[in-house]
């Protein structure tokens, strides 16, 4: 009996491993301008950069299962703007195309000056991993679309531009120890919190 539990507990360790899910991380740049429109939004003093986060989870197997997307954008305005929406759009550089993936941008944003934006989306439906897949396949023929009242249609856009691995490399590091440096600050915050009896001490 000996003999046969320690293969079948091996069996049973490895079994999960074969099939675990893989996630893969992928991260494009892009530049927004007012220019990059069909036809070309002008007499607005208006420009943006960012990057675009995929997380897509996959079976073993490569068949995906979920993503989140994040949009992270800052924004340069003189005039002040009102944005209503934000997504990726099928499309090569000159050409509209349809909206492939949401930003979820929620409600309408006054925009004036220095601007800074985040939005995250998950995404389990098979249309929108699809298109994840074909980004990743062909970066340059989607693009990133900033919508506002006065321009509907879009007021900055630009193409995505994949980013090198060494780069996510480094800002991964950069975020983990963002993350430890956040973390710390919270346990000293606590500590003070406790030692001024605004809370009561963790066992």
């Amino acid at each position: 009996m000996r003999r046969l539990l320690l293969p079948l507990l091996l069996l049973s360790l490895a079994v999960p491993a074969a099939f675990a899910d893989i996630t893969t991380v992928a991260m494009y740049q892009v530049a927004l301008s007012p220019t990059n429109e069909n036809p070309a939004v002008t007499g607005v003093d208006t420009t943006g950069e960012g990057m675009v986060l995929v997380k897509l989870t996959t079976t073993d197997d490569g068949t995906p299962i979920s993503a989140f997307v994040d949009f992270l954008i800052h924004m340069t305005t003189v005039p002040e703007l009102t944005l209503t929406a934000m997504h990726i759009h099928r499309g090569v550089a000159g050409q509209n195309g349809p909206v492939v993936i949401d930003s979820r941008f929620g409600d309408r944003l006054t925009a004036q000056g220095d601007v800074r934006i985040w939005r995250q989306n998950r995404f389990d439906a098979a249309a929108q991993l699809q298109s994840l897949r074909d980004i990743a396949a062909n970066p340059d023929g989607f693009y990133v679309n900033i919508h506002s009242t006065g321009n509907p249609a879009g007021i900055i856009r630009g193409q995505l531009i994949p980013m090198e691995v060494s780069a996510i490399r480094m800002l991964d590091r950069k975020v983990n120890a963002l993350n430890d440096s956040v973390a710390e600050m919270r346990r000293l915050i606590e500590a003070l919190a406790v030692r001024a009896g605004i809370l009561a001490p963790t066992r």
